[in-house]
């Protein structure tokens, strides 16, 4: 929503420097390319000067340890293996849900890079209780893909292993268990 903004404003600017390079009267000195040229220079020099076009660090979803993460996923499970990412529903309009989970950390990259199948679960999914175990072993999940952002599994629910989850990988941000005990 907010992005669509950005087009009526771009068109608003558009049609002001367009009109003002045609109806400014200019003195024989200067000629409209000129004055065209110094607004261009201008907003060039302010938005150079004034915009950090570094990366949010809100959207920083990869790091070194989910590629390495994800190198490991592809070079040490079997080809047919479910790994179980985080997700969340999306929201694009304030109170407003939808019911399909969008993933939530580097995981997302896991079916592309890795080659192997994924499925999402809440980020928020508790681990510990006695039936999510057995959820996860109905839907086939062979592995979990925990990495390090806000909305990523939380890694301390993990590390009690009487809960059949077993760390196969772990990284400073990124951690993989797998699922022990399931039948196939």
């Amino acid at each position: 929503v907010e992005t669509a903004l950005y087009i009526p404003l771009a068109l608003i600017g558009g049609l002001g420097s367009a009109w003002l390079i045609q109806n400014v009267t200019i003195q024989p000195l200067f000629k409209k390319e000129l004055l065209y040229s110094l607004l261009l220079g201008a907003f060039a020099l302010y938005t150079l000067n004034n915009h950090n076009y570094q990366p949010s660090p809100c959207c920083n979803f990869v790091s070194a340890d989910n590629i390495s993460a994800i190198a490991w996923i592809k070079r040490n499970t079997p080809a047919d293996a479910s790994i179980l990412i985080a997700g969340d529903p999306m929201r694009v309009m304030p109170g407003i849900q939808s019911a399909n989970l969008t993933a939530t950390d580097a995981g997302i990259w896991v079916s592309l890079l890795a080659e192997r199948k994924t499925l999402k679960a809440a980020y928020s999914i508790d681990f510990n209780a006695k039936n999510t175990k057995d959820e996860l072993c109905q839907k086939g999940i062979d592995y979990i893909y925990a990495g390090n952002q806000t909305h990523s599994f939380n890694l301390s629910l993990h590390e009690n292993q009487q809960y059949g989850y077993q760390p196969v990988l772990t990284l400073p941000k990124t951690r993989i268990y797998a699922l022990l005990g399931c039948e196939r």
